[in-house]
């Protein structure tokens, strides 16, 4: 697959060809549905982990790669940078963002969240200096305005600026605001509130499970959901409507997950069935039985989960999403069919390596 431009513009999506002569795939996939080859972005190779998680993105040039590290259940704690001799570190621990500039640099905190915004910390001689920063937010979680008090002057001072495109390109030539006084760090979460990934040309939004190209509105992998809303693209972002939807999951749809999520009980826990025409609700505990809007008819029985449960008391929306991923893995049809073809294929490789160790020793023999 390829996508051609044929403006030639440096702004936005950038081809690796005029647009006219272009006759190689700029994308390669492998089997899972995971986009291994980016020509356009310099992308040689991608490798996954088992939850089709990037752990390693390599480059052209020398020593040109971006790695993850994540916790069993695909939580994000590092990234580490590598641009020739240059390694540049990031930790991620629970909203706490460290970084390590250089091999020979310390590890130092640059900011950790608030209700609307982040504190940033500078350190100054050797002491850390705090300082909150402002975030203005669109109705879809967009990073649009962040400002800060200015002790100096005992005004407000904005920080940054930014404008989309729909699915999430910033707009360029206008409202450039930008103060280098706020976090460099901090202040790549823009789109749906997620960072831009920019290092080395990646120009990826890092959302919680997935990889989200703003140039060209699409997810570089398949959505673990996907068996749940077969009618659409696994790859589609926000159900291609991002002026009404947000999706900083990368899992499902926003409305769908909005549908079961408010429709289920809040103190107890709801059990959610599939009748195979729609999801139906029954409640342990308080009983606030409900159903799920279907008029886009996706859930059937032979392709959604047959049966999901949401607990929401105590828990915040970001835990439920990963407690439904959590089910899929262990209960979806698609990853149970893939792990049986896993299991069968480890089989398949000891039993042909046993009969290789064999012919070996005969031959010795």
């Amino acid at each position: 697959m390829k996508v051609t431009d044929t403006t030639n513009s440096m702004l936005g999506f950038k081809d690796d060809s005029t647009g006219f002569n272009d006759t190689v795939d700029d994308y390669t996939y492998d089997l899972n549905g995971n986009m291994t080859k980016d020509d356009n972005k310099g992308i040689t190779s991608i490798k996954y982990n088992h939850l089709n998680l990037p752990i390693e993105i390599n480059f052209t040039g020398t020593s040109r790669k971006i790695t993850y590290l994540y916790t069993a259940t695909g939580k994000k704690l590092r990234k580490v940078v590598t641009n020739g001799t240059v390694i540049n570190t990031t930790d991620y621990l629970d909203g706490f963002q460290y970084n390590q500039a250089t091999a020979a640099a310390a590890m130092l905190l640059q900011f950790f969240p608030h209700a609307e915004g982040y504190v940033s910390n500078t350190a100054v001689s050797g002491n850390n200096v705090f300082n909150y920063v402002f975030n203005f937010q669109d109705h879809l979680g967009n990073n649009r305005l962040s400002y800060t008090w200015d002790v100096a002057t005992s005004s407000l001072k904005i920080l940054e600026e930014n404008n989309y495109y729909p699915f999430g390109l910033k707009q360029q030539g206008y409202n450039n605001v930008y103060n280098p006084t706020g976090n460099e760090m901090a202040d790549k979460y823009k789109y749906n509130g997620k960072e831009l990934q920019d290092e080395l040309g990646l120009n990826m939004t890092a959302m919680d499970y997935r990889q989200y190209d703003n140039a060209l509105g699409r997810f570089n992998s398949i959505d673990a959901l996907s068996e749940m809303s077969f009618s659409t693209s696994p790859f589609t972002f926000a159900r291609n409507n991002p002026i009404f939807w947000m999706d900083p999951s990368g899992l499902l749809s926003q409305e769908f997950v909005n549908s079961i999520w408010n429709n289920s009980n809040n103190s107890g826990k709801t059990v959610w069935t599939n009748t195979g025409s729609s999801f139906s609700s029954d409640d342990i505990g308080n009983s606030k039985a409900g159903s799920v809007d279907n008029n886009t008819n996706e859930f059937t029985g032979s392709d959604a989960l047959d049966e999901v449960t949401i607990a929401r008391n105590n828990r915040g929306n970001a835990s439920y999403l990963g407690q439904l991923q959590s089910h899929v893995y262990s209960s979806g049809k698609f990853y149970d069919s893939w792990r049986s073809q896993q299991r069968s294929k480890k089989w398949s490789d000891l039993g042909q390596g046993l009969q290789d160790t064999g012919d070996i020793i005969s031959g010795v023999g």
